[in-house]
């Protein structure tokens, strides 16, 4: 009876670790860096309706359309397909199933980017 009890465990537990092997998520892709962003600061703040963590750089230059002209391009290089251009000031990139929303602004005078896992809303 015992013997029964303890293969009935390991198969259950054998079957749900197989299951949870086999259902993890691909990690989101790494962001490529260009040499002049400096990481501020990296905040994981719902208030704004996205859960996921948002990444502030330090840009070294004040042309916005200069760095997201070479970051897209970077982009492209690294394997990201650029799915949207929104406004003058973001873009949305995909690599690996995953979108992520790269958004520029001046802030105090200093050209700040913020990198975020873009959530799809309609899931």
């Amino acid at each position: 009876m015992k013997k029964e009890k303890l293969l009935v465990i390991l198969v259950i537990v054998f079957i749900f670790s197989g299951c949870s092997y086999n259902s993890k998520p691909e990690k989101f892709p790494e962001m490529p860096m260009i040499e002049n962003m400096k990481l501020e600061v990296t905040k994981d703040d719902e208030t704004l309706g996205n859960p996921e963590p948002i990444t502030t750089y330090v840009v070294e230059s004040n042309n916005m359309q200069a760095f997201l002209h070479d970051y897209e391009q970077r982009l492209i290089n690294e394997g990201w397909k650029i799915v949207e251009r929104r406004q003058e000031n973001v873009i949305i990139a995909r690599k690996n199933d995953y979108n992520a929303a790269i958004i520029a602004y001046i802030d105090n005078g200093k050209l700040k980017v913020d990198i975020r896992k873009e959530t799809d809303k309609s899931e």
